[in-house]
């Protein structure tokens, strides 16, 4: 188990970044790491028609000196070691990647904005990006979504049996032994692709096998806290959230399922679903588990 010592707070200053503002500084004070506040202005280039422009150079320093107001002021009032970084990159999320690289940082937390239609199927969202590419874990804030008074005392865990939903479970019992949290391991039997009329004689099965794997998983849990575990069935992303919603839910711990690229692009995730609908932040866990999260 490695210690938060660096956080990445991706911002482009929207109300969203705001609350992702409230979880990341929390965060920052309650391990003593430090926070990187990164803000990327994306330049479109000449697509857009910016080699017409007499004075690109202006346009620039003008660019440059609105994003230092808009960062000085959404950093005022946050306590501790704060780093402020403004960058300009052609894509925000390569930019965010490469600085939590360089700085080697363990943790990346970031706004979520919900896209439709076609904006979502090709052009996704900066967080999903990340998220997807990412080597180490990303906090996904949505609208509206504060940080508690008390912080997370009640966590979720999605549980696939997977190794990546393992290492989620395990972290999110990490955070509950520290926090004195409770945490519920959910499995979801995905029945989407089976005929009403076959249901009943494939879920009764599903069902114990999830049980019996789940009492197993759980069991290699060395003096866990309290664990309650929950089998589902449904599309898993919405039945997530609805447990989420019905148990009052701080916080969603997920793993990478380590779909290929082409899986992720046509079909998506249930993490990229989930920051779609999710009513409370969530965090896609990757890579060691970390203290003092």
């Amino acid at each position: 188990m490695k210690s938060l010592s660096k956080i990445i707070l991706a911002s482009e200053f929207s109300s969203t970044c705001e609350c992702a503002r409230e979880h990341a500084q929390a965060l920052a004070l309650r391990s003593g790491a430090e926070l990187h506040v990164v803000h990327v202005q994306v330049l479109h280039g000449d697509q857009f028609g910016w080699a017409g422009i007499p004075d690109i150079k202006a346009v620039e320093r003008a660019m440059d000196q609105m994003s230092d107001t808009r960062m000085a002021r959404f950093v005022s009032g946050l306590d501790g070691a704060v780093t402020q970084v403004v960058m300009r990159d052609i894509s925000a999320s390569p930019a965010i990647l490469r600085y939590a690289a360089e700085q080697q940082a363990d943790l990346i937390v970031m706004g979520t904005h919900s896209r439709k239609g076609m904006d979502r199927l090709f052009m996704g969202s900066v967080a999903s990006e990340v998220i997807r590419r990412s080597e180490v874990p990303v906090l996904a804030i949505g609208p509206e979504q504060h940080h508690p008074e008390d912080g997370y005392q009640r966590l979720l865990a999605a549980v696939d049996f997977s190794p990546s939903s393992d290492a989620a479970l395990r972290q999110a019992r990490a955070m509950a032994l520290e926090r004195q949290a409770d945490v519920i391991a959910q499995h979801v039997i995905d029945d989407r692709s089976l005929p009403p009329y076959f249901q009943g004689d494939f879920i009764e099965p599903q069902r114990e096998s999830a049980r019996l794997a789940m009492q197993q998983l759980l069991r290699t849990l060395d003096a866990p806290p309290r664990i309650d575990p929950v089998i589902s069935t449904g599309k898993p992303a919405q039945a997530l959230v609805e447990a989420a919603r019905a148990h009052a839910v701080d916080l969603i711990v997920v793993g990478d399922a380590g779909l290929s690229a082409l899986d992720r692009f046509f079909l998506g995730s249930t993490a990229d679903r989930l920051l779609r609908v999710a009513t409370c932040p969530v965090l896609v866990h990757r890579g060691d588990i970390i203290g003092n999260l």
